[in-house]
């Protein structure tokens, strides 16, 4: 006979000519039972039992939740969203700027001795590393990867590849190899999703033109994915993202709402139109950067360079107006030690700039504006603005939901570009023709998402000097 008791919130159990293999029928019970079974393994029985028998107990009620496998009422196991595994998405994932730095201020990265051959290190908030290896050719390295963006599998693992891909396109460097970065609940997520997930990474690479070859896993609480990814560039051709000139005029080549419409579809607001489109966006791989560069008439144009990530482009911009080591408000030398298109002089002082940001011209996907204003919005808009904000002009006419939107954090968002303002129409034009290109060739491979979003680069500001009584390294919105 059992007898189960309440006293003091816990479940004493007490048997009378109880024999263990009793505790082996506890698997079968009816589903009736199941939900006592369930609440009995979340309260510490273990401290009136024997330790043999709250052992036998813990295996045998956790075998009646898991379900009477061995009948023909067993209901099949339902496999969750991965979105639902994840506290976030994308590049929404990253952490704060803000809590970034705070982290990075007592880790002493780069301390060794200088290395003169080390061009892009952490140092600065470039989007890789770079090391020449001789006068021709320098190595780009970088990893990029986040928990589930989307709920398709074989999405979430392009989206996560062109991410990783893009930054060493946003050097001015060509891509040469990938490794994988996986983890994943393997007793949660079945065996077919992470082959869908690791071959959509696979499938950019192919477009991407990159072996992955190889990469490391893990059994991890919730599902990650991206890429180490392995580039080459000319050191001429190398480009940062801290060295704009004053006059420069302001390029975005894709639109903003990545982090809206995703989050949106987390919630099932968003339809299929919106869907194709932000993955049309995420999927187009960010080559032109090394186009730009490789090309003799435009490279001397291009002077600054990065890729709308995670920190929103407000986030990215600030990054470009602000010297390695500047603190608001103040001057620094100028790291200039690794491109063409920097000056020669090493100790020369950075001039003071900022950035004006025209909103109205700031390019957006068609449902962002609206769900914006709906405060549909992922948790990194609120934690961005709180890291930088203060780094921020807003002007009368400039509405909150763009505001938001302009600290929208990005997955494989389109490159920022820092051009000479009488090449700034070649520059639209090559963007037009690489984006078109690529396109026509996803449409030949059946990519479903390819052209359901019309990727058009835009001018969304310009560099302009800081005049005494205006801090440097800050950003002036403007409607």
């Amino acid at each position: 006979q059992l007898y189960i008791c309440f006293y003091n919130e816990y479940f004493i159990i007490s048997c009378r000519m109880l024999k263990t293999s009793i505790l082996n029928k506890i698997s079968h019970l009816s589903k009736h039972t199941k939900p006592l079974v369930s609440h009995l393994t979340k309260v510490p029985l273990h401290r009136n039992l024997s330790p043999n028998l709250s052992r036998q107990m813990s295996i045998a009620s956790s075998n009646a939740i898991a379900g009477e496998n061995n009948t023909s009422t067993t209901e099949p196991k339902k496999i969750p969203r991965l979105t639902d595994l994840s506290l976030g998405g994308g590049c929404g994932c990253k952490i704060s700027p803000g809590k970034l730095q705070e982290i990075l201020r007592q880790v002493p990265l780069d301390s060794f001795a200088p290395d003169e051959n080390l061009l892009v290190g952490a140092g600065g908030s470039d989007d890789a590393a770079v090391y020449l290896l001789n006068p021709q050719q320098a190595v780009v390295v970088t990893t990029d990867f986040f928990m589930p963006i989307v709920d398709d599998a074989a999405d979430f693992g392009r989206v996560a590849a062109a991410n990783a891909i893009s930054d060493v396109y946003a050097m001015g460097g060509r891509p040469i190899l990938a490794l994988s970065v996986l983890g994943m609940p393997i007793n949660v997520l079945p065996t077919e999703t992470i082959q869908k997930i690791l071959n959509g990474g696979v499938d950019i690479c192919r477009a991407a033109k990159v072996p992955l070859a190889g990469g490391h896993s893990i059994d991890s609480r919730e599902p990650i994915f991206g890429l180490v990814v392995t580039g080459v560039v000319h050191p001429n051709h190398l480009r940062r993202n801290n060295q704009p000139q004053i006059g420069d005029f302001l390029v975005l080549t894709k639109p903003l709402g990545a982090g809206v419409l995703t989050t949106a579809a987390r919630k099932g607001q968003l339809d299929e139109k919106g869907y194709n489109q932000v993955m049309c966006s995420m999927l187009q791989l960010n080559c032109l950067g090394a186009e730009l560069v490789e090309n003799e008439s435009l490279a001397p144009a291009i002077h600054a360079m990065t890729d709308v990530t995670g920190f929103g482009l407000l986030g990215h911009l600030l990054e470009m107006v602000r010297a390695p080591g500047t603190a608001k408000g103040q001057d620094a030398s100028v790291d200039d030690a690794s491109t063409g298109a920097a000056s020669s002089s090493k100790s020369k002082t950075a001039p003071r700039m900022r950035a004006v940001l025209k909103a109205s011209q700031v390019p957006l996907m068609s449902s962002a504006a609206q769900l914006a204003q709906s405060k549909v919005l992922p948790g990194a808009v609120s934690r961005n603005w709180a890291s930088y904000g203060n780094r921020v002009v807003v002007k009368e006419g400039v509405e909150k939901w763009q505001q938001d939107l302009f600290c929208d954090p990005q997955t494989s968002g389109g490159l920022l570009i820092a051009v000479a303002p009488e090449y700034v129409d070649e520059v639209l034009k090559a963007a037009s023709e690489s984006h078109q290109q690529q396109t026509d060739r996803r449409r030949a491979t059946k990519d479903v998402f390819a052209g359901a979003l019309a990727l058009e680069a835009r001018v969304i500001g310009t560099i302009v000097e800081a005049v005494e009584g205006e801090d440097a390294g800050t950003v002036e919105i403007v409607s």
